[in-house]
């Protein structure tokens, strides 16, 4: 690859899109849609969030593969990009240590099918896979993109496609805390008494 690290990001999403295939597909739906508590969210509204919060940024890679991209005046100050690169990269960590507030725009979808979900996401993660790996002729540290979390916040693509991996791993690692909870339904029988 050109992009010496989206070799690393390619894996990195691959493993998760296993990861979750491997310990969420079998569930039932119920089992997926289940809240541990009424703030605190499903399985089903983890992968959601992952698909909606990538799917924010789909237009702007869109534009850099059809050739109609055009660089945020704010990217022009290396210091800011830089700045926001780090921040966000620090701040979606891979691991869940400290919540961070979700915006209204990132959040799951409401009434979401939980029959579904699972391979949903599984087509997301091959979209995104594909779009990645067609952005590899483009130098990734010369293209950035506003943040769909605020229009001040400008990054390389670079970081871009970092935080997505960190994002995954992050909300999996999430999922899979609410699947080992003690009071997670384990089968048909618990799903019932809920």
């Amino acid at each position: 690859m050109k992009n010496a690290y989206l070799t690393d990001v390619l894996f990195r999403l691959e493993q998760v899109s296993r990861d979750v295939h491997d310990h969420f597909y079998n569930l039932e739906a119920a089992q997926l849609l289940w809240q541990p508590a009424e703030h605190s969210w499903s399985i089903a509204q983890c992968l959601s969030h992952l698909i909606v919060t990538d799917t924010s940024y789909f237009p702007q890679v869109e534009s850099v593969l059809n050739g109609t991209y055009t660089r945020p005046a704010l990217s022009y100050l290396p210091f800011l990009t830089g700045f926001w690169g780090r921040v966000i990269l620090k701040t979606v960590g891979a691991r869940v240590n400290t919540p961070i507030r979700t915006l209204e725009k990132f959040q799951p979808e409401k009434n979401m099918n939980g029959e579904t979900i699972v391979r949903r996401y599984e087509e997301h993660m091959e979209k995104l896979s594909a779009y990645i790996r067609k952005t590899d002729s483009f130098k990734h540290k010369r293209i950035y993109f506003k943040s769909p979390a605020g229009q001040y916040i400008v990054y390389s693509l670079k970081h871009t496609l970092m935080l997505m991996a960190n994002h995954h791993e992050r909300h999996y690692h999430q999922a899979l805390q609410v699947m080992q909870m003690p009071s997670f339904p384990k089968d048909r029988l618990n799903m019932n008494e809920e």
